[in-house]
């Protein structure tokens, strides 16, 4: 009599037959994870985590090409870097993505949303000593989800806001911030029930005792993109907090057995904190790439009004709440936010410059233009 193994005594639940055959795939992984790390023990671990980020790049749909992204220890770059845009070209580019909101939302009758778009940052005070600008103040800002400068705003204050606790809590609990992401496979489902999906998977996956041995919490957040075939592909960006090493075999099996059919997951160590927060805060203020959005698109995802896109959880979670800054835990916060209390008059804080600053009022139209003049004007 042959043996027979009843697949439904491994995680309580019954598993499809190609579901088993990655759990063992995973398995046999974790065995092979455990051999490189003894070969490449000490300072190469995170050569060893990187290493298998290959087996990642391919999307959970077969047969699709593998992404064209690479995480490295500072956060996620392009393997093909487009030319960055200017100041004044990014401004204008995000002008534009607000008229096509307010348009979608027009043929879907939210004139509300639309008039409210309209208005977001149409005119703004700024400093400016004639060769740099300083503290830009929106007029008006509507705080729509969507919009990219509400998106850029809501971003650098998380990072102000998280930084120096997560500084405190890795310093204080002398564990490794990692960047993690998780995926899912494709189904034919709306929006929402793709997030509550993975969701469901990720509270599922919180609670294991695997994650608790190894993970001290962290914060998590949504994006949101379309596969090429046409269907949602949601995915969580997570900042962990690692208190012990392991084999991402192991991390993959567990994904697996919590959702049934997907094992596809990144986990690369942020080295600088910074940087990595604004990475992955990135994709909460702005979980969507809107510019091919239709008018179903924008419909869709008004229906996420009440769902929270960002989170803490775990031992985390509660240290936010009860922390108190202290004199050690000061931090060096993002440039952008050295120069937040200047007033008209003052000396332009800019390297080599000590002209003195003077208050200007503009359309947004008319604050691309002055950017632009600036931007041309400027040596080299």
């Amino acid at each position: 009599m042959g043996f027979v193994w009843d697949r439904t005594l491994v995680f309580g639940k019954k598993l499809n037959s190609a579901s088993v055959v990655q759990l063992f795939f995973m398995k046999s992984l974790a065995k092979l994870d455990t051999y490189s790390r003894r070969e490449i023990a000490g300072n190469s671990a995170s050569t060893f985590i990187n290493g298998f980020n290959s087996l990642n790049n391919s999307s959970t749909v077969s047969g699709s090409k593998p992404q064209s992204q690479t995480y490295v220890h500072t956060g996620v770059i392009n393997s093909q870097q487009s030319k960055k845009k200017s100041r004044s070209e990014t401004f204008k580019a995000r002008q534009k993505t607000k008229r096509h909101l307010a348009l979608l939302a027009d043929e879907i009758y939210e004139s509300d949303l639309s008039e409210k778009l309209l208005r977001c940052h149409s005119r703004l005070a700024f400093l400016t000593c004639g060769r740099h600008i300083h503290q830009v103040i929106p007029n008006y800002v509507c705080e729509f989800r969507l919009c990219p400068d509400c998106a850029r705003r809501k971003s650098r204050k998380r990072v102000n806001d998280y930084l120096p606790v997560m500084t405190a809590f890795v310093k204080q609990n002398r564990v490794t911030p990692v960047h993690l992401v998780l995926t899912q496979t494709h189904k034919k489902e709306t929006r929402k029930q793709s997030v509550k999906r993975l969701k469901s998977a990720f509270n599922n996956l919180i609670r294991r005792d695997f994650w608790k041995e190894h993970f001290k919490g962290g914060t998590w957040s949504l994006e949101f993109t379309k596969g090429k075939d046409g269907l949602h592909h949601t995915h969580l960006h997570i900042i962990g907090f690692r208190n012990r090493f392991f084999d991402i075999g192991l991390l993959r099996a567990e994904w697996l057995s919590v959702t049934g059919d997907s094992f596809n997951l990144r986990l690369d160590p942020i080295t600088e904190l910074s940087k990595g927060l604004l990475e992955v805060f990135k994709y909460v203020s702005k979980p969507l790439d809107t510019d091919r959005f239709m008018a179903d698109d924008l419909k869709d995802f008004l229906e996420l009004r009440n769902t929270h896109l960002f989170g803490s959880f775990g031992e985390f979670r509660s240290f936010k709440s009860n922390y108190v800054a202290t004199d050690d835990d000061k931090v060096s916060l993002p440039d952008y936010s050295r120069y937040g209390n200047l007033v008209e008059g003052c000396v332009c804080p800019s390297d080599n410059c000590s002209r003195p600053l003077l208050e200007k009022r503009a359309s947004g139209k008319g604050f691309v233009n002055y950017l632009k003049r600036v931007e041309d004007s400027a040596p080299g």
